[in-house]
């Protein structure tokens, strides 16, 4: 049991663990929003609501890794990237995926990636780019993701870039694009990059031009 009297002053309740966590006595166990954390084990008691798109081990707290990585909500965000379906374009289209819900973070549960005009993507505007949530094609369970980030700012960093980047923004094949705008946005809210399954043109560009 924790210690309720950590300067002997006397007994008081000290509910507050690891960030985001709250000691629940009847369970004896952290509770941690989506899911419950067991101290004694060091990790949750269920297994993560993501599945295996959080990774291989559904169970595991911040990767084992709780000296310098926290979990304050349970969830996170990440980086997917998704082939695009065309066999003569060898290439993917990358977007934010995070996961959660409205809490002391003001996380979201929510996909953003930008979206080319037709015939490249669903942006409303004929000859630009648009910034979408939550869009159809964006798709983790069909796209490769990135580790994911746990910081309890990471949301509040998406937002900040999300209303930076020009929307409508010029657009390009190979120049601007798709990954221009999940690349901006990894770099500036330290989110782990793609892995080489599929060319990424753009993710190192500037932002692109407002259209």
């Amino acid at each position: 049991m924790p210690d309720e009297n950590p300067s002997g002053l006397g007994a008081f309740d000290l509910p507050l663990r690891l960030p985001g966590q709250y000691f629940d006595k009847e369970a004896n166990l952290h509770y941690n929003y989506h899911r419950e954390y067991d101290p004694s084990i060091g990790r949750y008691v269920e297994s993560d609501p993501m599945g295996l798109r959080a990774g291989l081990n559904t169970y595991g707290y911040v990767s084992g890794d709780a000296l310098t990585r926290i979990d304050p909500m349970g969830l996170k965000a990440q980086i997917c990237c998704k082939k695009i379906p065309r066999w003569w374009i060898p290439a993917a289209h990358c977007f934010v995926n995070e996961v959660s819900e409205a809490s002391c973070c003001g996380s979201k549960t929510r996909r953003v990636g930008l979206q080319g005009p037709p015939p490249w993507g669903s942006s409303k505007y004929k000859d630009a780019g648009e910034v979408k949530t939550n869009d159809p094609f964006d798709n983790p369970k069909e796209s490769n993701c990135s580790d994911w980030n746990t910081d309890c700012g990471v949301s509040g960093c998406i937002d900040a870039e999300i209303a930076k980047y020009p929307s409508p923004s010029v657009y390009g094949i190979v120049g601007s694009n798709s990954n221009t705008f999940a690349g901006t946005i990894a770099r500036a809210c330290n989110l782990a990059g793609p892995d080489d399954t599929w060319p990424t043109p753009g993710w190192h560009d500037d932002p692109a031009k407002s259209k």
